[in-house]
């Protein structure tokens, strides 16, 4: 879930470049550069900083609480980073998919976010046993799920087989957010800047 966090700073990259949002969004709009140019560099930002907070993170829960989470590194720095690439991308997507204030926006990531979890059984197995039982496929193509079972996979079970189907899920949704959100992002114009 920390993973998705990254949708605040997807956010407040598109905040950054609405010129009817900031200050800034207003004088890159009067400028001849393209959109995708920041968009991109807010991605690459956004993710480079997220990846940031949770590599502390991690640091703290192995050094200080002394839990080791990870016994294979390779598939689950994946993870961590298409979580994180997850996260920034669907910020990016509800920043422009409304015109509300970023608070709203902010809200109504972490509602979004929240439910993904509470679906993926983070807030009790419960859920997950009962999502599992009554329908699968909605742990099979929602993203928080997707990282946690194939984390728990990879680390608990030391099964890696259904890795590359996760990575390709969590790839797509990605790329797709993100496609979505300069289509939402060019439409937009201004009648005076």
């Amino acid at each position: 879930m920390v993973s998705t966090y990254g949708i605040f700073s997807g956010i407040e990259t598109v905040n950054l470049v609405q010129a009817n949002l900031s200050y800034v969004g207003t004088r890159i709009n009067a400028t001849p550069l393209k959109k995708h140019n920041f968009i991109l560099a807010g991605v690459i930002v956004s993710l480079l900083l997220n990846l940031f907070a949770n590599a502390i993170l991690i640091f703290f829960i192995k050094f200080v609480l002394k839990i080791e989470l990870f016994n294979e590194i390779k598939y689950s720095t994946i993870f961590i980073i298409l979580g994180n690439l997850f996260g920034v991308a669907f910020g990016i997507l509800v920043g422009v998919s409304n015109n509300q204030s970023s608070n709203v926006k902010t809200i109504i990531g972490i509602i979004i976010t929240l439910f993904l979890s509470f679906l993926s059984g983070m807030m009790g197995p419960w859920m997950k046993a009962m999502i599992d039982k009554n329908i699968p496929i909605l742990n099979r193509i929602n993203p928080i799920s997707i990282i946690t079972n194939n984390l728990y996979r990879i680390n608990l079970l030391e099964n890696v087989k259904s890795v590359k189907e996760g990575i390709a899920i969590l790839s797509i949704y990605c790329i797709v957010l993100i496609l979505i959100s300069y289509g939402f992002l060019r439409r937009r114009s201004y009648d005076s800047i």
